[in-house]
């Protein structure tokens, strides 16, 4: 008969440094960006969709608090270093 001789120890769980894609280019995120990504992670999770639709991802941000400005009643005149910019480019 075999002897296990290994023993059946779980390793600690590290805390993992950010909950981020890693698909993704590292750079430094801001609070708000990931805030913004463990709340995507955990609703991928408690919901079990891995590739939220947009509506549900604009559920995830009114659930952090976010709402969408008021639009303008009118439009900002575009500023004469603008207009420039825009016809050199064509």
């Amino acid at each position: 008969m075999a002897v296990e001789r290994r023993k059946l120890e779980r390793r600690v769980k590290v805390p993992r440094r950010r909950q981020i894609d890693p698909t993704t280019c590292e750079r430094d995120y801001s609070t708000d960006e990931v805030e913004f990504m463990r709340a995507l992670e955990a609703y991928k999770r408690s919901s079990g969709r891995m590739f939220p639709t947009c509506s549900e991802i604009l559920e995830v941000l009114r659930n952090l608090g976010y709402e969408k400005r008021p639009t303008a009643t009118h439009a900002e005149p575009m500023k004469s270093d603008d207009a420039e910019d825009s016809a050199d480019a064509t």
